[in-house]
C-alpha cells in the first residue's frame, strides 16, 4: 500500500495551491472589471427601480384612500379588509422585486469583489510550514482532496494527491494553471474574467 510522506504531502499542496496566486496586476485587473461591471448592473436597473418604486407608492396611496374610505364608513370591515390585504401582498411582492432590483443583481459581484480581495492570503499560507492554516484554507475554499496512485506498477507505486476547488476558486485554478504573479496577456485576464459568472 503506497504512502506519502508529510514533506511530500505539503509540497503537492502547495503545488496545488500555486494556482491560486495571482499577480498585483491581475487583481487590479479584477477588482476594476467588477466595478465597472456593477455600474453597468445598476445603470440598467435604474429605471426598472424607479418605476417600481413609483408603483410602491402608488399602493401606499391607496391603502391610505381605502382607509379614508373605512372610517367615514363608504366600506365595510370585509371589504377593507380583503381589499387591504391584496394591497398589501402586492407591496410585498413589489418590496421584493426593488430588492432584488437594488441588490440581487449585484449580488455575485459583491462576492467576487470580496474573494478577489481575500486571495492574498493564499501567498502567505504557501510560504507557512503550518500545515494547520494549509487545511483550515482547503477547507475554506471548498477543496475535495483524494489520493490516487501516480503509478500503478507494484515497484514504484506512490501515493498522489488531488484537490478540486469549488466556487470563484475552481475558476482560478483552472484558468490560471501556472499561478502566474509575473505579467499576464489580456486575452488571459480575460479568459479568467469571462469564468466568473458561471461559477456562482
Amino acid at each position: 500500500m503506497p504512502y506519502l510522506r508529510e514533506e511530500k504531502l505539503t509540497a503537492q499542496i502547495n503545488q496545488a495551491l500555486e494556482k491560486l496566486n495571482i499577480s498585483i496586476e491581475l487583481k487590479d485587473y479584477l477588482n476594476s472589471k467588477t466595478i465597472q461591471e456593477k455600474q453597468e448592473l445598476q445603470n440598467s436597473c435604474l429605471q426598472e427601480i424607479t418605476k417600481t418604486d413609483k408603483n410602491i407608492n402608488d399602493i401606499e396611496n391607496k391603502l391610505s384612500r381605502l382607509m379614508d374610505l373605512y372610517l367615514d364608513n363608504s366600506i365595510t370591515k370585509r371589504e377593507y379588509c380583503t381589499r387591504k390585504e391584496k394591497m398589501l401582498n402586492e407591496k410585498y411582492r413589489l418590496h421584493k422585486e426593488l430588492n432584488h432590483l437594488q441588490r440581487g443583481q449585484i449580488l455575485w459581484l459583491e462576492l467576487l469583489e470580496s474573494f478577489i480581495n481575500s486571495v492574498d492570503i493564499t501567498k502567505n499560507i504557501i510560504k507557512t510550514d503550518d500545515l494547520q492554516k494549509k487545511r483550515e484554507l482547503l477547507e475554506k475554499i471548498g477543496s475535495n482532496l483524494t489520493f490516487r496512485l501516480a503509478d500503478n506498477s507494484a515497484e514504484k507505486a506512490t501515493a498522489q494527491i488531488a484537490l478540486g476547488f469549488k466556487g470563484f476558486w475552481a475558476v482560478l485554478a483552472q484558468k490560471n494553471p501556472q499561478g502566474k504573479t509575473a505579467e499576464i496577456s489580456e486575452k488571459e485576464k480575460s479568459l479568467i474574467w469571462s469564468g466568473w459568472p458561471d461559477s456562482n
